[in-house]
């Protein structure tokens, strides 16, 4: 049997809270991190409300401009 390990990926410094907050399946009932999720990718918040999937496709280039917010 096959066992796949998954890595997430290396975020900055100032914003690898993001990824515990991603996971958080608290988030669907406080709503008050949805414009959080909005600010990283727009167009993508609005079309899955997925933070674990924003967190995973916006670029490193993102990520770096929302780490010196």
């Amino acid at each position: 049997m096959q066992m796949n390990h998954y890595l997430p990926r290396a975020l900055p410094d100032p914003v690898k809270g993001l990824a515990t907050l991603a996971l958080d399946l608290r988030w669907s009932w406080n709503h008050g991190a949805d414009a959080l999720w909005h600010q990283v990718d727009p167009k993508l918040w609005e079309a899955t409300a997925n933070p674990w999937l924003i967190l995973e496709t916006v670029s490193n280039r993102r990520l770096r401009e929302l780490a010196t917010d």
